[in-house]
């Protein structure tokens, strides 16, 4: 115990920051908010539908209308950033800029947290590397320094914030209480904001318990750990509430859990190294496998290598201490760094075990990264130009001229090429600009539509909710269940918007289920309204009007017909090319359309399927192809069909596409006559 406090006395900040340091930190404040603001201006501050749900969030508080604890319809996000959204509205109104103004800020407040936390570490000179390594950041730090996403930013901001309070804890006598409470609240914060800040609770709790265990008797340690979990508790209050008083209980840790297998996890890492990477230190894009530049990859990473190995290439020399005298806080110092180095090692691992380790060509759950990556690199090069060895000096600089080109770099590409809004349909991207769209829905009276995720909650929230929508195809993700209240009534006259390609494909569709529609441009988009039937149905046929024959099945055919949708009919083996449903009248019927209802059991409906109509003198009708067919929606378990009225004697339903697994199943099979 004696020995560990003579190791550590002194400050953990190597003396009080000059004139001069705060004017220069106040300058890279100021280059970060440039660079931020360049690309918010050259994107026109556009959102996307992810950051329109915080925004609707954040209007919905504002106009007193509940406060949602975690993200619509995912019970892991925390409601942080849409409640100070909430704040910013009361005096702006619900707008893209100050929706986006709220991650701005901190990631602003993340320039001077990286300074303070290097400057401890290493000194004034590693503080201000840091501070420039985050101002003139990589393209994926800057493109997320302005998305309203959930928190993503704020928890790289608060995540820092911890580290800084976690400091006084490795100190040779223990903290006081404010700063282990305040270490708890944050860490609480945290854990509320976004699952991510399991990095920092893993890392923070391993190296501060090392300490404690080493230098502290255990009634001192257990007083702080206390303390600790009462901030921890409080400050993730609404965490808590959530999952241990309202019911179903435990729905996060629920969601959350599970892990994957070592084949996966083995994936996740790899795409970690070879393209997570390369794309959080500036070499590449989000979503891409190309440099910016040839061996753009290969430079960067090389350089961070170089920076952040600098304890194995100077061990005489320690990276974590500024020069002072021996014992000036060397252990403390160290302490924290080996914390922060144990964060950049587990934050990939427990990535690459998690069930979000899959996106690693998009790492926003790596985005923690940026806490420790501009400190650690800022030390090591401090260490390196501390070396007698000039060739190590001469690598220190190299190595940051090299990282600060290229995120400068990948800055300017960019704002050349500013990220797309989200993929609808067959390479077509979300209008960047709705103006003239929400102007023409205006013009007609339009307030519910029929559209893409994407597309639909952005045009809710730059209407201020005066147009709502349902959503269409992929993705399903229901965020606010009351928009889609209506159904079925008005779904029945609500308009479709889709992009140009998805509109055609969807017109093909509608036009083989038997509908017709008119269709105009509105932007980029296609809106298809009056969707009607060709035909109208009339009276439904009785059970004493046909028969039903199966390849499969035959004890169950019964049930295809007993007017029950919780009964069903199911072939008894996988689907498979040949199976037959054949239906005969029992006298020729004038039939005008037919419902094929899939009940409980839509995940066993048909793969792929021709429907045939069999006339009087044997001639065949194709009345449907299932495949491919682009109006039919596989979540809907009904599947109605119109078609011009036909004199048949039966129909026939053939499967065209097998499945390993599941059954073919049908609950009701209905025929209607027409209303002519």
């Amino acid at each position: 115990m004696k020995k560990c406090a003579s190791d550590m006395q002194g400050g953990v900040v190597s003396g009080k920051m000059t004139r001069g340091e705060g004017f220069l930190l106040v300058l890279w404040v100021l280059l970060a908010l440039v660079s931020r603001l360049a690309l918010l201006i050259v994107t026109d501050w556009v959102i996307d539908s992810d950051e329109a749900i915080v925004g609707l969030m954040g209007k919905h508080i504002a106009e007193g209308r509940g406060w949602p604890i975690f993200y619509y319809g995912q019970p892991y996000m925390g409601s942080i950033e849409s409640t100070l959204a909430a704040l910013v509205f009361l005096f702006t109104g619900p707008c893209n800029i100050a929706l986006k103004a709220v991650p701005l800020v901190f990631s602003i407040a993340l320039v001077p947290l990286a300074f303070f936390l290097a400057r401890r570490l290493s000194g004034a000179f590693a503080g201000h590397l840091a501070a420039v390594f985050v101002a003139i950041g990589p393209a994926a730090l800057v493109h997320w320094s302005g998305m309203a996403r959930g928190g993503f930013i704020e928890l790289v901001a608060l995540g820092t914030l911890a580290f800084m309070l976690a400091g006084p804890m490795l100190a040779p006598e223990r903290p006081g209480k404010g700063t282990v409470f305040a270490l708890g609240v944050v860490l609480g914060l945290m854990w509320w904001m976004n699952n991510q800040s399991i990095f920092y609770l893993v890392a923070i709790a391993l190296i501060v318990a090392i300490h404690y265990l080493c230098c502290f008797d255990w009634r001192g340690a257990l007083s702080d750990v206390g303390l600790v979990l009462v901030g921890f508790f409080l400050g993730g209050g609404p965490f808590w509430y959530y999952n241990l008083v309202l019911k179903p209980h435990y729905r996060t840790f629920e969601h959350l859990s599970g892990g994957v297998e070592a084949g996966a996890a083995f994936e996740h890492f790899s795409g970690f190294l070879f393209y997570s990477l390369p794309i959080l230190t500036g070499g590449r894009r989000f979503w891409s496998r190309e440099d910016i530049f040839t061996g753009s990859s290969l430079i960067v990473c090389f350089a961070y290598f170089v920076l952040l190995a600098a304890p194995l290439l100077v061990p005489r020399v320690s990276v974590f201490h500024p020069g002072a005298s021996k014992g000036e806080g060397v252990r403390q110092r160290l302490l924290l760094g080996r914390g922060l180095y144990l964060f950049l090692i587990l934050t990939p691992v427990i990535f690459s075990l998690s069930k979000f380790g899959y996106l690693f060509e998009a790492p926003r759950y790596l985005l923690p990264l940026y806490t420790v990556l501009p400190v650690l690199v800022a030390a090591g090069a401090v260490s390196l130009w501390r070396s007698s060895v000039v060739i190590l000096r001469l690598l220190s600089f190299v190595s940051c001229g090299l990282i600060i080109c290229v995120h400068g770099y990948s800055q300017y590409q960019q704002l050349l090429q500013p990220p797309g809004q989200p993929f609808v349909y067959g390479g077509e991207r979300v209008a960047s600009d709705h103006r003239e769209v929400l102007s023409l829905l205006k013009q007609r009276g339009v307030s519910h539509l029929q559209t893409n995720y994407w597309i639909g909650y952005r045009l809710a929230f730059e209407s201020e909710e005066t147009i709502t929508f349902s959503r269409f195809n992929e993705p399903r993700s229901l965020r606010i269940s009351e928009y889609e209240s209506c159904q079925p009534q008005c779904l029945m006259t609500a308009p479709y918007l889709l992009t140009v390609a998805q509109a055609g494909a969807f017109a093909k569709g509608l036009g083989a289920l038997g509908y017709r529609f008119q269709v105009e441009k509105v932007g980029t988009y296609m809106l298809l309204s009056n969707v009607r039937p060709v035909s109208v149905f009339g009276r439904s046929l009785s059970v004493s009007d046909y028969q039903v024959t199966a390849t499969n099945g035959q004890e169950l055919l019964e049930q295809l017909r007993d007017g029950n949708r919780e009964t069903r009919w199911g072939s008894g083996a996988p689907q498979a090319p040949g199976m037959k449903l054949s239906v005969s009248f029992v006298e020729p019927q004038r039939i005008a359309g037919m419902v094929i209802d899939h009940g409980e059991w839509n995940h066993d409906r048909s793969r792929g399927m021709v429907i045939e109509g069999i006339g009087g003198d044997g001639t065949r009708h194709l009345l449907l192809d299932t495949v491919n067919n682009y109006a039919i929606d596989s979540e809907d378990p009904r599947l109605e069909l119109h078609f011009s009225p036909l004199e048949l004697v039966g129909v026939e339903l053939t499967v065209t596409a097998g499945h390993e697994i599941f059954d073919w199943s049908v609950a009701e099979l209905e025929f209607f006559q027409s209303a002519d």
